[in-house]
C-alpha cells in the first residue's frame, strides 16, 4: 500500500513539473505581458508647439501625424501564415534566410479577410473548449477554422539620423491577440490583449543602418476568454503600427483633470495636472516644463508655467 501511495505521488509531481515545463505565455492566466512598457494616456511627441499646430493631426486625432517624432509602420510587411500554434517558426526559421517562404501582407488589416483562414461569428459562447487557459478549438469547428493560428510578420526599417540619442519605442494600436516581438533578433518582449495599445522600448535593440523588426500574432490567447462578446472575431496587426521618438528624460504619461467653482456661478475653475517623468538614468537633473491649453481651432486660451498650476510630479525609474 505505501508503494502505491508513493508511486502515485511521484506520478503527481512528474505531471505538474512536466506541465509547468510546457506552458506557454498565451495559455498561462499569470502572465498578461512581458516587457511591455506600463500604459499611458495617448500622446504625440513633437519638437515644437509649431509643429504640432500645423499638423492636420492636431484637429483630427485619428489621421497619422506628419510632423511628429514618428515614424509609420503601416504598409506592406512580409508574412507567414501558421494554421496552428504548434506549426509557428521558431526563431532560426525566422532569421535564417530563406528558410521560410515568405508572403506580402498589408498592414493594418485582418488576415481573413485576406484569405488566411476565416472570420468567426461567436455570440456568447466560446469557439474553443471552455478551459481556461487553454485554447483547444471545439469539436464542431475542427476542419472549419485553424487550430490557433499564427501570423509571424517581418518588415525592416531605418531610424533618422535626427533620431540620434533619443530614446526609441514601437506603438502597436491593437493586436488580435497575442504576439512576441523581437528587433535585429533579440526577443524583445510579448503582450495581449486585442484592442489596447502595446508599446515596447527598442532603444537598446536598434542599430544604424536597417533594422529587422519581427512580430508573430496568435489568434486565441488565454485573455481571448475575456473577449466572448458578440462580433465577428478575427486576428493580426488590424490597427495602426509606428515608431516615435523621445529625450533620453521625457514626460511619459500624464492625468489632466479641471473642476468650475460655484462660488462665482462656476465663470472660474481649477486645471489639475499630474505628470509621470521617466529617467532611467536616476540622475538628478533640471528641466524647464511650460504647458499651454488650446482650443481645437488653434486658439491660445492661455499660457503658465507650471508654479502656477497645482502639480504632482511622478518619478518613473
Amino acid at each position: 500500500m505505501k508503494k502505491i501511495s508513493l508511486l502515485f505521488v511521484l506520478t503527481i509531481v512528474f505531471s505538474c513539473f512536466a506541465f509547468a515545463q510546457e506552458r506557454h505565455e498565451w495559455e498561462d492566466q499569470t502572465v498578461f505581458a512581458v516587457n511591455r512598457c506600463t500604459p499611458r494616456a495617448t500622446f504625440f511627441p513633437y519638437s515644437s508647439t509649431s509643429e504640432m499646430l500645423k499638423d492636420e493631426t492636431f484637429n483630427y486625432p485619428w489621421v497619422m501625424p506628419k510632423y511628429a517624432n514618428l515614424m509609420s509602420l503601416n504598409g506592406k510587411w512580409d508574412f507567414h501564415f501558421s494554421p496552428s500554434a504548434n506549426e509557428r517558426p521558431s526563431e532560426n526559421d525566422m532569421f535564417t534566410k530563406g528558410k521560410l517562404k515568405w508572403e506580402s501582407i498589408n498592414v493594418p488589416s485582418c488576415w481573413e479577410m485576406l484569405g488566411y483562414d476565416s472570420p468567426l461569428y461567436v455570440n456568447v459562447d466560446y469557439p474553443f473548449e471552455n478551459n481556461p487557459p487553454f485554447i483547444d478549438v471545439k469539436k464542431q469547428y475542427k476542419g472549419l477554422y485553424g487550430e490557433n493560428p499564427v501570423g509571424t510578420y517581418h518588415r525592416t526599417f531605418n531610424i533618422p539620423e535626427n533620431w540620434n540619442g533619443k530614446r526609441v519605442f514601437l506603438h502597436f494600436d491593437g493586436i488580435y491577440s497575442g504576439a512576441y516581438v523581437w528587433c535585429n533578433g533579440k526577443k524583445v518582449g510579448y503582450c495581449q490583449a486585442s484592442n489596447n495599445d502595446a508599446e515596447f522600448e527598442l532603444t537598446q535593440y536598434l542599430k544604424k543602418g536597417e533594422n529587422d523588426l519581427y512580430v508573430q500574432v496568435f489568434r486565441w490567447t488565454d485573455a481571448s476568454y475575456l473577449e466572448g462578446q458578440d462580433m465577428f472575431h478575427m486576428s493580426g496587426l488590424h490597427r495602426d503600427v509606428y515608431l516615435f521618438a523621445v529625450e533620453q528624460v521625457f514626460i511619459r504619461d500624464h492625468y489632466i483633470t479641471s473642476s468650475l467653482n460655484q462660488e462665482d456661478n462656476f465663470k472660474s475653475g481649477k486645471l489639475t495636472v499630474e505628470l509621470e517623468i521617466d529617467n532611467p538614468t536616476n540622475k538628478k537633473q533640471r528641466k524647464n516644463i511650460e504647458i499651454e491649453l488650446f482650443l481645437i481651432l488653434r486658439k491660445k486660451i492661455f499660457f503658465l508655467r507650471l508654479i502656477l498650476l497645482k502639480l504632482r510630479i511622478k518619478k518613473l525609474n
